[in-house]
């Protein structure tokens, strides 16, 4: 049996998504104090609301459990890179727990391994 979760819009992406376009818009059309101000606000928050977008949109795996192991993915910009797979005989543990914090929480995975190797790419 394989388990696989891919990175798409959740609540608190599409919370994140309107909070940033919001400042975004805001410091371009509403605020005054300047250019240096508007462009920081600008690079900050459009560029918070690209890089949210584009991993909601990515579709790509968040985490795969299979006969293999437990593949974890990356970030939308380093995907290949940080993506990691753990391998069933390199575990020892894996604990499930739920954030709560603010409006969106969350479940989280942890990976207790046995060997202190980096996993996989």
């Amino acid at each position: 049996m394989i388990y696989e979760e891919r990175f798409g819009f959740t609540a608190k992406s599409v919370l994140l998504l309107v909070g940033t376009a919001v400042l975004t818009l805001s410091a371009v059309f509403v605020s005054d104090r300047g250019a240096v101000f508007t462009i920081s606000c600008v690079a900050l928050f459009g560029g918070g609301f690209v890089l949210i977008l584009i991993n909601s949109l990515s579709r790509k795996v968040a985490i795969r459990v299979d006969e293999r192991g437990i593949t974890l993915g990356g970030p939308p910009l380093k995907y290949e890179a940080q993506t990691h797979r753990v391998e069933w005989n390199d575990v020892a543990v894996v604990s499930l727990w739920r954030e709560r914090t603010g409006i969106a929480g969350g479940v989280n995975i942890g990976i207790l391994r046995i060997s202190a190797t980096p996993p996989q790419t």
